[in-house]
Order: C-alpha cells, then sequence, then structure tokens
C-alpha cells in the first residue's frame, strides 16, 4: 500500500519526493519507496459567489442584504479544474490508503488540504507533516514524526472562521456602501480597517503645523533650570519678571544621559531598550502604545516584542513571535565613526533563530533590527533605559 503526499505546491512537492527518494516522474506526481508526491497549485477550492446561491444576488440591492449563506458552499477556482482531478483520482487510487497533508505549516496550508480534502469526499485516514524548513534533513525528520490530522481541527475551524469572516464582511459590506454611493466601494475585514488607520495617520501628518513656544531659563551655579512650554508670549514675560530677583530652591536634579554612561552600560553587557516605534518591513512605522522592551541580562536575550508582517513558517497554535527568553550567542559590539555602539548577536528558540542589530546613539536613542528564517524582518525603534542618578 502507498501513502500519498499532497503538497501546497509544485515545487514543495519536489522537494519533499526528493528527500523522500520518490524519484519517479509521472503526469501529475512523483512515486517511489511506496509513495505518492503530488500537489495543490495554491487555493483549488474557494467559496461560492453570493450569485450562486440565489440569481437575485446577481444584481447588488439593499434590500437582499445582509446575504448570510447557511450552510457556506463551495466551487473549484475557475482554471484549476485539472489540478483538482489528478489529486481526486490519486485519492481514490486503491493502493492508497493514507493521505499525508503537506501543505504549508499554518492556519491557510491547512484549509487549503482540508477543502480539497471534503470536496473529492475521501474518507482515507489523514497524517500531517508539520515542518518549517524544506531541507532534506528536516522533511525526513518530519516525515517519521507524522501527526494524526484530527489533532490540527481547531486550526482547520479557525481558517473556515477567517475565511467565512471575509466574505460576509467584503460581500455585504461592500454591496452596502456601493449601492448607498452609487459607486464600487470595495470593503474588507482587513483591508478596510488598515487603510482607516493609514489614512488616519497620513491626515494627522497632513495637518500637523508648527507650534510657536517659549521656554524660561534660569542660568544657576552649575545647574540651568528650564520651563514648561509658554504659548502665550505675555505670559513668558510675566513669569520672567517674577523671578528676577527672587531667591530659588532647587528640590531635585535630573542629569542628562551622557555618552560615557551609555556606552559603560552597553560594555556591561546587562542593560534593557525600551522600545517604543515598530517598522514592518512593509507599511509606515506603527507607534506603539504599551510597553515593549528587549533586555540583555545575564548572558540571556529577554525579548518582549511585537511582531507585524509575514510568517513563511510558523507553529501550530501561532507561536510567540518575538516573546522569549534565549541564551545570548556571537554577542559583538564595535563603535562606527560617529562614537555610536552597534551590536549583533543572536538567539535561538525552537520556534526560530533571530539576528539581531542593535544601534545606540551617544543620547541613548536606539535602532533595532531583526532578521529571522521564518519571518519576515522587521525594525524597532526605542531608548536605552539608563537610570537617573
Amino acid at each position: 500500500m502507498s501513502k500519498l503526499i499532497i503538497a501546497e505546491k509544485p515545487s514543495v512537492a519536489k522537494s519533499i519526493a526528493s528527500a523522500l527518494g520518490a524519484s519517479s516522474r509521472a503526469d501529475g506526481f512523483y512515486e517511489g519507496s511506496g509513495l505518492l508526491v503530488s500537489w495543490c497549485v495554491g487555493h483549488l477550492v474557494s467559496p461560492m459567489d453570493a450569485g450562486g446561491y440565489d440569481e437575485r444576488f446577481k444584481k447588488w440591492r439593499y434590500d437582499d442584504l445582509p446575504i448570510l449563506p447557511e450552510p457556506f458552499r463551495y466551487v473549484l477556482a475557475p482554471g484549476k479544474e485539472d489540478a483538482f482531478e489528478n489529486l481526486r483520482a490519486l485519492m481514490n487510487r486503491p493502493d492508497v490508503d493514507t493521505i499525508v497533508n503537506a501543505c504549508d505549516a499554518g492556519r491557510e496550508g491547512e484549509l487549503i488540504f482540508r477543502l480539497v480534502y471534503e470536496m473529492t469526499g475521501c474518507r482515507k485516514p489523514v497524517l500531517r507533516l508539520w515542518i518549517s524548513s524544506m531541507e532534506d534533513s528536516a522533511i525526513r525528520e518530519g516525515f517519521s514524526d507524522l501527526r494524526p490530522g484530527a489533532d490540527y481541527e481547531a486550526l482547520y475551524q479557525s481558517a473556515l472562521c477567517r475565511q467565512k469572516a471575509d466574505w460576509l464582511v467584503g460581500i455585504n459590506a461592500t454591496r452596502l456602501f456601493s449601492v448607498l454611493y452609487h459607486r464600487t466601494l470595495n470593503v474588507g475585514r482587513v483591508q478596510t480597517p488598515t487603510l482607516a488607520m493609514l489614512a488616519e495617520r497620513d491626515a494627522k501628518i497632513t495637518l500637523f503645523h508648527k507650534e510657536k513656544y517659549h521656554l524660561l531659563r534660569l542660568m544657576l551655579d552649575g545647574a540651568e533650570a528650564v520651563s514648561e512650554k509658554f504659548t502665550d508670549p505675555a505670559e513668558a514675560e510675566q513669569a520672567a519678571a517674577a523671578c528676577k530677583g527672587a531667591a530659588v530652591t532647587c528640590t531635585s536634579v535630573k542629569k542628562e544621559q551622557k555618552k560615557e554612561a551609555v556606552k559603560e552600560l552597553i560594555v556591561s553587557e546587562n542593560y534593557k531598550i525600551d522600545v517604543n516605534t515598530a517598522m514592518p518591513m512593509r507599511g509606515r512605522s506603527i507607534p506603539l502604545t504599551s510597553l515593549y522592551s528587549l533586555e540583555i541580562r545575564n548572558d540571556s536575550v529577554i525579548s518582549y516584542l511585537p511582531y507585524y508582517g509575514r510568517a513563511y513558517s510558523i507553529p501550530y497554535g501561532g507561536g510567540n513571535g518575538l516573546n522569549f527568553k534565549a541564551p545570548l550567542k556571537e554577542y559583538n559590539m564595535k563603535l562606527d565613526k560617529k562614537g555610536n555602539s552597534v551590536i549583533t548577536f543572536t538567539a535561538r528558540n525552537p520556534e526560530d533563530k533571530f539576528d539581531f542589530r542593535v544601534k545606540v546613539y551617544s543620547n541613548g536613542s536606539t535602532s533595532i533590527d531583526v532578521n529571522m528564517q521564518n519571518r519576515q524582518s522587521i525594525s524597532f525603534q526605542g531608548e536605552l533605559d539608563v537610570k537617573e542618578e
């Protein structure tokens, strides 16, 4: 008997077949070592369009909203009928007793396989190949530890939930706003809130205007006192007049971060960076309102950072992203031509490998670049936590 392995795309199927010894190429699959290896071409099965449920839904009318299919129905993606029929034929072969889901290790990969499996009507047992690397050794190791497909039922249900939410919001909201405003207005569950964030940020930048203000400075013996901002010059003049000839009592002293203090803290390899801005590979900078940080303590990296970007491969359940504690490896610090500290180090956990590049300026401001194997790179900005003396 044979196992049928189904990958998400032809290139992945080729790598799996090569690693597992299925070296004979046939029409639409590889064969060898008791294995058949075939592939989807992305989504072969997609949700039915609204017009497929009822002829009247082919026209966009306000009175038909909301459209709430029950149950949801699915159709073959246009142009992918041959790929689907190839998989159906392979699943129905009498010598195939087990199906191995080798689609991408994530929610979308699970959905792609399950919809094909359901539409073919196949009822043969399913095992799951869950790998995050396409190296031969990783493929063979994953294949030796196949898990029951039922273990990923919750992941499949979450993918269905996401897909149905996209359909319900996209179909109903797009039709609603298009009918109300007499023009096509595409609305999406993710697209529209993201666009709103960008529009709000762009409006703030466009409408920003400089505000003139005044500061009152008192030059003392060995120190300087600076007032809060005065937007009214008359108030600034009045405060300055009140200070002339008056006795001054110093109640506290705040020392500014100095270049040497910052450098000494970096050299100690025990410090914390408070992060206030995230900069994904794509899109604009994201101000962070919650407390995030990157910390080096006792030969460990303590990363509590958000992640925005695309994950190529993530563990079951989504993983922890940039929220981890791991041993500090390959720590190196050098000074650039301007005297700023440039620090590189790596950290690794079961989920990914992280390469950090941190630049600390003399005033304590920092930039952080993080490169990962299984996710897109991301950068951050922040401030070195220098304790006040």
